[in-house]
């Protein structure tokens, strides 16, 4: 269930006119066959959220938003997908969003989008699309985490990071570890490759149906 539309991006005028809704913003991938929880990894993520930093997924040595930054391939796509889904799961958030965040146009066009369903007004220009979607954000009075998936170039998302409102959790996922990714209530949140114990548990997990390979 969407919010009733309203007619100027004031977000005091959003506020007030939101209804209990349960929605999934966006196309997210789905978690890899195998997969293998990184539940370290995931309760640092868990642990920046809650003292409200951004999250920022990475995945080289990093000296409630969170940026989890990583090298190519070391699953952070994964960990901030099964940190989502088990929020959404567990029905400790009202709207789930996932941005393929690979260029500035991509995210704007994804936030524009988003506030057109939430709202129910499609802007001309989806850049004030985009500000009408985090002015709601900042007003409303639900839980959302936000997944800004595969960040290429921190610059992009200058105006667009999401507020730090009470009910929001932001994940970032990238290979960048720049200087806006850090600080400004953000953390960032090492990847690394699979610790021996998880690559064993992985490979148990994808030999279980082919037994005459378990060797």
């Amino acid at each position: 269930m969407a919010a009733e539309p309203t007619d100027d991006l004031h977000p005091h005028r959003c506020a007030v006119r939101i209804k209990p809704l349960r929605v999934i913003g966006g196309t997210s991938p789905l978690l890899a066959a195998a997969f293998q929880s990184r539940e370290g990894t995931t309760r640092l993520l868990a642990q920046a959220l809650d003292r409200g930093d951004a999250a920022v997924l990475t995945g080289q040595p990093a000296v409630h938003t969170g940026v989890v930054s990583g090298l190519g391939g070391v699953g952070k796509t994964q960990v901030a997908l099964d940190y989502a889904q088990r929020l959404w799961a567990a029905g400790e958030v009202d709207l789930w969003v996932w941005v393929t965040a690979g260029s500035r146009e991509a995210i704007v066009s994804s936030y524009a989008r988003l506030a057109a369903d939430l709202i129910g007004v499609e802007d001309s220009d989806p850049e004030d699309g985009a500000r009408r979607l985090l002015e709601w954000l900042s007003a409303a009075s639900i839980q959302w985490p936000i997944v800004l998936d595969d960040l290429q170039n921190p610059a992009d998302l200058r105006g667009l990071w999401p507020p730090a409102a009470a009910g929001g959790r932001v994940v970032v996922t990238t290979r960048r570890r720049d200087a806006a990714l850090r600080g400004h209530g953000r953390c960032l949140v090492e990847v690394d490759v699979f610790t021996e114990q998880e690559a064993e548990a992985y490979v148990r997990s994808a030999l279980a149906d082919q037994p005459h390979l378990d060797e």
